[in-house]
């Protein structure tokens, strides 16, 4: 990151939903991914409708989620979601 950090403009935002959507018009106006990050749990749900119009426009986005600890992961830790569950259906790619 350090070697393209000069790249991006950070923009900070109130709600997860407005970022998404900031990253989703970015990718279509100019062609190149929209970069947007967010928290885990209700941050991840409220970016969906920004990545889910970005899937529905064939729009290039990047959506970077924060996760619970590797070894807190899968026991229900405070606020966590399954990614590929929620994003499954809707991106090209989800990873872990």
């Amino acid at each position: 990151m350090d070697q393209v950090k000069d790249e991006f403009d950070l923009v900070v935002c109130r709600h997860e939903g407005g970022a998404s959507y900031m990253a989703q018009a970015y990718g279509r106006m100019t062609g190149k991914p929209g970069l947007c990050m967010v928290t885990r749990g209700p941050g991840a749900c409220n970016a969906l409708i920004g990545v889910s119009t970005a899937a529905q426009e064939s729009t290039p986005m990047i959506l970077i989620i924060g996760h619970v600890t590797t070894s807190t992961a899968g026991r229900f830790p405070f606020q966590e979601i399954d990614p590929q569950a929620v994003y499954g259906s809707v991106a090209k790619w989800v990873g872990v």
